[in-house]
């Protein structure tokens, strides 16, 4: 009984009775790791916070400026919450999530192009800060 109570807790990762020594002590693991997840992010946040702050305010200004491609049918999710990650952050874990937004809106740009056989950007200044800013959040490779 108790070894199926610990192979349905490292299964479905929902404990049902922590007072076993097992059980208590994955919950524990999972989240440690959890933990030490998060602070791994905010750190890569936080180190490339800089750069990254200057190539959202270029992305966001060109973007307002009609340079950068826009899917006509999206909602502008990932560019409405760049905006407000820009202007919002107050604390590392809300500077992290700034590479999250970046990432986003940038992806969601360059997935449209591919899909409409367009460049991501009309001129050469909105081209090279969308490719710099993929570079700093890792998606040079998807372009």
């Amino acid at each position: 009984m108790n070894l199926r109570k610990r192979l349905h807790v490292a299964v479905n990762e929902k404990p049902g009775d922590r007072r076993q020594p097992q059980v208590a002590h994955l919950i524990d693991q999972r989240a440690l790791q959890e933990r030490i997840t998060e602070q791994r992010r905010i750190a890569a946040g936080e180190a490339l916070y800089a750069e990254l702050s200057v190539a959202a305010w270029t992305l966001l200004e060109l973007y307002q400026a009609g340079e950068i491609l826009e899917d006509p049918d999206d909602d502008g999710f990932w560019w409405s919450e760049l905006a407000k990650a820009v202007d919002d952050r107050q604390d590392a874990r809300e500077r992290a999530n700034l590479v999250t937004y970046v990432r986003g809106a940038v992806r969601e740009t360059q997935a449209y192009a591919r899909r409409t056989g367009k460049p991501s950007a009309t001129t050469e200044r909105a081209r090279e800060a969308v490719e710099a800013a993929a570079e700093l959040v890792d998606l040079s490779n998807e372009s």
